[in-house]
């Protein structure tokens, strides 16, 4: 069925295609022998322009008259008008150039309208009676401007330059320019053929003014620019200027013909047009569609497949595939959705680190204030003049000073530690080590701790190894940190349990922490792990940075375990860490990615 669906499809197109490429070269055809429709309109304009300004033509008093609204129109084509008397003398001009002659005799108008001389503008005659008065108009557009190019024509002591804009003018109209000395000497050129000469005498210069312009629709213009006389010859790559010596005989049967082939052509094609991109949409658009609009979301930071429903719009609803009409596009879509993925993870990890970036930031600058001012006190009481302090006195302000830059520097220590734990950018090393004899060691740091003197701490070992993957440093420094916190929060005697054990049946490594100290209350024992917090039965002396049980928290969860507290008031607390071992790990891992 699918083959079918193809075939047909195949078919479909090459009619289509067929059908659209037979009219296209029929109009192409048709338009090469009787000309282009633009072609037919810009002609009409022009007739219906200057049979306008024949009407408007006033004459009274020996003076001609014509409307500024319709001079306007005239101007704003860029086009020029004369108008000639009986014996050929001009009577009335707007914007007629310079070098177009103020008379002209019978020959030189037939010639003018033939095109047998060249001035350099396309050039229309019109001949009749204004009040009992023979008036010929005699009106003229230039292909480009000219005097735009004489003008922009810049004389230096050894150079001559032609601006830019001008050369535009040139290259657009298909011409080409030579600029000639008052010897005939080449002095600047653009675009000139080759085989035409460098120089030219001066019977040479007629010949080519008088008998090659004839075919190939050259001209002339001469003037002084800084003291130099010049003389710009133009020219044109091809006889372009024939089109501009047309009469307005073009008969409107041609022109009703050529606009009723362009309308059948340009209906043809947009039915045809219609009928494919039907043909085309119910495969091809629907997924294109839902691509761009997918691409649209991850734009605007919408990171998820358009859906309907709760259902993308690729999965049908009732068998849970890739639609029919997606499949071609698996490798797009796939694609999608991996970025889509990568870049929603990308934005959670980016807003995580601004978040941190910004609590670091105000942890520093709110935990340093107090140190700083401390250091600083003492340091101006020791540099003051007018004070001499003895030894002891110095010793002990420099203790001052040594405390408080050591309680800075493990501030910041802390905070760069939870920075990067939050981030995931501490990087461990993770190696299969026995807990037993971790835990052991930590006890004994804890042990030899000062603090500690008056503690009664008991260590319970398991009774076979128990190995797990570790970073030792930092697992150590987990432990150290929730060891302290229960020696230096519970009052001198209270007596401190450790063991190490493990749980067979559910495959988990427990290490348990358990004293029977003062306890907590529920708010304490709530926020416990927040930063900077201190339970309200703190010592006030207490120097701690107030981080130690954030970061053992997330020392524990970055080496996958689970910490769990049970704690009330005068019955003291128990800390319990739990781990899978690596087997259960390495089963849930399965479990959880197939």
């Amino acid at each position: 069925m699918r083959t079918w669906g193809r075939f047909i499809f195949i078919l479909l197109a090459i009619v289509f295609l067929y059908l659209f490429l037979f009219i296209f070269f029929n109009s192409i055809g048709y338009y090469m022998v009787y000309g282009w429709p633009w072609e037919h309109a810009e002609e009409k304009g022009k007739q219906e322009l200057y049979q306008e300004i024949m009407n408007q033509t006033r004459f009274h008093n020996h003076q001609v008259s014509i409307s500024t609204q319709t001079l306007r129109k005239l101007d704003a084509r860029k086009d020029w008008l004369q108008i000639l008397d009986e014996q050929g003398n001009e009577i009335y001009q707007y914007q007629k150039p310079k070098t177009m002659p103020e008379k002209y005799t019978y020959l030189q108008l037939t010639d003018l309208k033939k095109g047998n001389f060249s001035t350099g503008y396309q050039v229309y005659t019109f001949y009749s009676t204004v009040n009992d008065r023979k008036l010929t108009w005699v009106f003229g557009y230039a292909p480009f401007d000219t005097e735009l190019v004489k003008k922009s024509t810049v004389v230096s002591a050894d150079k001559i330059a032609v601006s830019e804009e001008a050369l535009r003018e040139i290259r657009l109209a298909n011409a080409w320019l030579q600029i000639l000395d008052e010897n005939g000497n080449e002095v600047y050129q653009y675009h000139r053929p080759d085989s035409y000469p460098r120089h030219y005498a001066p019977g040479e210069f007629v010949y080519y003014d008088e008998t090659i312009n004839l075919q190939q629709h050259i001209f002339h213009m001469t003037d002084t620019v800084n003291g130099k006389r010049l003389t710009w010859l133009f020219g044109f790559s091809e006889p372009i200027l024939e089109k501009y010596y047309r009469d307005f005989g073009m008969s409107q049967d041609i022109a009703e013909k050529a606009t009723y082939t362009t309308l059948r052509g340009i209906v043809s094609f947009v039915l045809s047009l219609v009928i494919v991109s039907i043909i085309f949409a119910l495969r091809f658009t629907s997924p294109m569609l839902h691509i761009m609009q997918w691409l649209k979301q991850l734009a605007v930071g919408i990171y998820e497949e358009p859906s309907k429903n709760g259902v993308p719009r690729s999965i049908s609803r009732f068998t849970g595939d890739l639609k029919r009409s997606y499949r071609d596009f698996i490798e797009v879509i796939q694609a999608l959705k991996y970025l889509t993925f990568v870049l929603k993870k990308n934005d959670q990890d980016r807003r995580k680190l601004e978040k941190t970036r910004e609590e670091w930031l105000a942890g520093v600058s709110h935990d340093l204030k107090t140190p700083l001012s401390a250091v600083k006190g003492y340091a101006d009481l020791l540099a003051e003049p007018q004070y001499e302090w003895s030894k002891e006195e110095v010793r002990q302000y420099a203790k001052v000073i040594q405390d408080k830059a050591n309680y800075m520097e493990n501030l910041i220590n802390d905070l760069n530690l939870t920075f990067r734990l939050k981030n995931d950018a501490l990087h461990l090393q993770k190696k299969p080590f026995n807990l037993v004899e971790l835990v052991r060691r930590a006890v004994i740091d804890i042990v030899n701790d000062p603090r500690a003197e008056a503690m009664e701490i008991e260590f319970h070992p398991a009774k076979e190894e128990l190995i797990y993957p570790v970073d030792v440093k930092w697992f150590k420094r987990a432990l150290n940190n929730l060891l302290i916190n229960a020696v230096v929060h519970n009052p001198p005697g209270t007596k401190i349990n450790v063991s190490v054990e493990q749980d067979v049946t559910k495959d988990q490594i427990f290490i348990v922490i358990e004293d029977n100290g003062v306890g907590m209350d529920q708010e304490t024992l709530a926020h416990l792990f927040d930063r900077y917090f201190r339970g309200t039965r703190a010592k006030k002396n207490e120097t701690g940075t107030g981080l130690g049980m954030a970061i053992a928290e997330q020392l524990i969860k970055a080496h996958d375990g689970r910490i769990d507290i049970e704690s009330e008031i005068g019955r003291g607390t128990k800390i319990r860490l739990s781990f899978l071992l690596e087997a259960s790990v390495a089963q849930l891992e399965e479990k959880k990615f197939p």
